[in-house]
Protein backbone atom coordinates (compact mmCIF):
# COMPACT_ATOMS: atom_id res chain seq x y z
CA UNK A 1 0.00 0.00 0.00
CA UNK A 2 2.72 2.37 0.69
CA UNK A 3 4.59 1.72 -2.01
CA UNK A 4 0.89 2.59 -4.27
CA UNK A 5 0.32 5.64 -2.08
CA UNK A 6 4.39 6.98 -2.61
CA UNK A 7 3.66 6.30 -6.54
CA UNK A 8 1.05 8.85 -7.13
CA UNK A 9 2.48 11.30 -8.90
CA UNK A 10 1.74 13.90 -6.42
CA UNK A 11 3.32 12.99 -3.93
CA UNK A 12 6.10 11.34 -6.14
CA UNK A 13 6.93 14.74 -7.52
CA UNK A 14 7.13 16.35 -3.96
CA UNK A 15 8.76 13.80 -1.85
CA UNK A 16 10.74 11.62 -4.45
CA UNK A 17 13.43 10.14 -2.17
CA UNK A 18 10.63 8.78 -0.03
CA UNK A 19 9.29 6.86 -3.07
CA UNK A 20 12.81 6.06 -4.29
CA UNK A 21 13.89 4.53 -0.76
CA UNK A 22 11.17 2.85 -0.74
CA UNK A 23 11.68 1.24 -3.92
CA UNK A 24 14.78 0.23 -2.91
CA UNK A 25 13.86 -1.02 0.65
CA UNK A 26 10.95 -3.31 -1.10
CA UNK A 27 13.57 -4.57 -3.49
CA UNK A 28 15.65 -5.57 -0.73
CA UNK A 29 12.68 -7.31 0.99
CA UNK A 30 12.27 -9.44 -1.91
CA UNK A 31 15.98 -10.61 -2.27
CA UNK A 32 15.50 -11.36 1.49
CA UNK A 33 12.22 -13.61 0.52
CA UNK A 34 13.90 -14.91 -2.23
CA UNK A 35 16.70 -15.61 0.15
CA UNK A 36 14.41 -17.81 3.00
CA UNK A 37 12.14 -19.77 -0.16
CA UNK A 38 14.58 -20.58 -2.52
CA UNK A 39 18.47 -20.52 -0.49
CA UNK A 40 21.66 -18.48 -1.28
CA UNK A 41 21.85 -18.82 -5.38
CA UNK A 42 18.65 -16.46 -6.01
CA UNK A 43 19.65 -13.54 -3.71
CA UNK A 44 23.47 -13.84 -4.79
CA UNK A 45 22.67 -13.51 -8.53
CA UNK A 46 20.02 -10.54 -8.15
CA UNK A 47 22.80 -8.89 -5.94
CA UNK A 48 25.41 -9.74 -8.66
CA UNK A 49 22.97 -8.42 -11.69
CA UNK A 50 22.09 -5.44 -9.44
CA UNK A 51 26.02 -4.52 -8.31
CA UNK A 52 26.77 -4.88 -12.30
CA UNK A 53 23.99 -2.58 -13.65
CA UNK A 54 24.82 0.00 -10.73
CA UNK A 55 28.50 0.27 -11.72
CA UNK A 56 27.76 0.27 -14.95
CA UNK A 57 25.00 2.88 -14.84
CA UNK A 58 26.58 5.14 -11.98
CA UNK A 59 30.46 4.93 -12.38
CA UNK A 60 30.60 4.70 -16.16
CA UNK A 61 28.20 6.90 -17.63
CA UNK A 62 28.85 9.56 -14.85
CA UNK A 63 32.49 9.70 -14.58
CA UNK A 64 33.55 8.51 -18.05
CA UNK A 65 31.17 8.41 -20.73
CA UNK A 66 29.43 12.08 -19.91
CA UNK A 67 30.45 15.21 -18.83
CA UNK A 68 31.44 16.35 -15.26
CA UNK A 69 30.88 20.38 -15.45
CA UNK A 70 27.81 22.70 -16.46
CA UNK A 71 27.00 25.93 -16.44
CA UNK A 72 24.07 26.95 -14.52
CA UNK A 73 22.16 29.84 -14.57
CA UNK A 74 19.01 31.40 -12.85
CA UNK A 75 17.11 32.19 -16.07
CA UNK A 76 13.46 33.09 -13.69
CA UNK A 77 12.20 33.45 -10.10
CA UNK A 78 12.07 29.56 -10.05
CA UNK A 79 14.13 28.01 -13.01
CA UNK A 80 17.53 27.29 -13.60
CA UNK A 81 19.00 26.29 -16.74
CA UNK A 82 21.48 23.51 -16.59
CA UNK A 83 24.07 23.00 -19.88
CA UNK A 84 26.94 21.73 -21.43
CA UNK A 85 28.82 21.05 -24.70
CA UNK A 86 26.98 17.93 -26.37
CA UNK A 87 30.28 15.49 -26.86
CA UNK A 88 30.30 12.38 -29.49
CA UNK A 89 28.98 9.91 -27.04
CA UNK A 90 26.17 11.76 -25.68
CA UNK A 91 23.32 10.72 -27.78
CA UNK A 92 19.50 11.22 -27.30
CA UNK A 93 16.34 12.13 -28.80
CA UNK A 94 13.46 14.14 -28.09
CA UNK A 95 11.54 13.69 -25.02
CA UNK A 96 13.93 11.70 -23.81
CA UNK A 97 15.39 12.35 -19.37
CA UNK A 98 18.83 12.10 -17.75
CA UNK A 99 19.15 11.07 -14.26
CA UNK A 100 21.03 13.72 -12.71
CA UNK A 101 22.98 14.01 -9.48
CA UNK A 102 24.63 17.44 -8.10
CA UNK A 103 27.56 16.42 -5.75
CA UNK A 104 27.53 19.55 -3.89
CA UNK A 105 24.08 18.88 -2.96
CA UNK A 106 24.58 15.24 -2.17
CA UNK A 107 26.14 12.33 -3.76
CA UNK A 108 23.39 10.07 -3.16
CA UNK A 109 20.29 11.94 -4.65
CA UNK A 110 19.65 11.25 -8.55
CA UNK A 111 17.05 13.26 -9.95
CA UNK A 112 15.23 12.49 -13.22
CA UNK A 113 15.07 15.61 -15.36
CA UNK A 114 13.94 16.29 -18.89
CA UNK A 115 16.13 17.36 -21.98
CA UNK A 116 15.10 20.28 -23.22
CA UNK A 117 17.05 20.89 -25.83
CA UNK A 118 17.40 20.19 -29.44
CA UNK A 119 19.72 17.17 -30.19
CA UNK A 120 20.60 18.77 -33.68
CA UNK A 121 21.98 22.06 -30.99
CA UNK A 122 25.55 21.57 -29.83
CA UNK A 123 24.98 22.32 -26.38
CA UNK A 124 22.61 20.03 -24.07
CA UNK A 125 19.96 21.95 -21.37
CA UNK A 126 17.94 20.74 -18.28
CA UNK A 127 15.19 23.84 -17.34
CA UNK A 128 14.58 23.02 -13.89
CA UNK A 129 11.96 24.40 -11.78
CA UNK A 130 12.68 25.14 -8.18
CA UNK A 131 9.62 22.88 -6.40
CA UNK A 132 11.03 20.41 -3.98
CA UNK A 133 13.98 20.84 -1.54
CA UNK A 134 16.28 18.98 -3.87
CA UNK A 135 15.55 21.60 -6.57
CA UNK A 136 15.65 24.74 -4.48
CA UNK A 137 19.01 24.04 -3.17
CA UNK A 138 19.82 23.45 -6.42
CA UNK A 139 18.75 26.79 -7.13
CA UNK A 140 20.77 28.37 -4.18
CA UNK A 141 23.47 26.61 -5.51
CA UNK A 142 22.81 28.47 -8.90
CA UNK A 143 22.43 31.69 -7.48
CA UNK A 144 26.37 31.54 -5.89
CA UNK A 145 28.01 29.54 -9.33
CA UNK A 146 28.10 29.35 -12.46
CA UNK A 147 29.02 26.40 -12.91
CA UNK A 148 28.97 23.10 -11.10
CA UNK A 149 29.54 19.64 -10.87
CA UNK A 150 26.96 17.27 -12.08
CA UNK A 151 26.91 13.45 -12.83
CA UNK A 152 24.22 11.92 -15.29
CA UNK A 153 22.36 8.56 -15.96
CA UNK A 154 20.74 7.99 -19.08
CA UNK A 155 19.39 9.57 -21.34
CA UNK A 156 16.29 7.31 -21.04
CA UNK A 157 12.85 7.02 -22.29
CA UNK A 158 11.52 7.93 -25.77
CA UNK A 159 8.40 9.63 -27.70
CA UNK A 160 6.61 6.48 -29.51
CA UNK A 161 6.54 8.49 -32.69
CA UNK A 162 9.60 8.93 -34.83
CA UNK A 163 10.04 12.96 -35.43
Amino acid sequence: TIMIMTSVPWIRRRVFELFYYIHVIFAVACMACAFYHTGVLVPILGGITYGVDLVTRRIYMSYIRYPRKAKVSIISKSVVELSFQKTGRFDYNPGQYCFMCVPGLSLFEWHPFSISSSPHQDTVTFHIRAGGNWTKRLYALAQKNDEIEIMLEGPYGSIGLDM
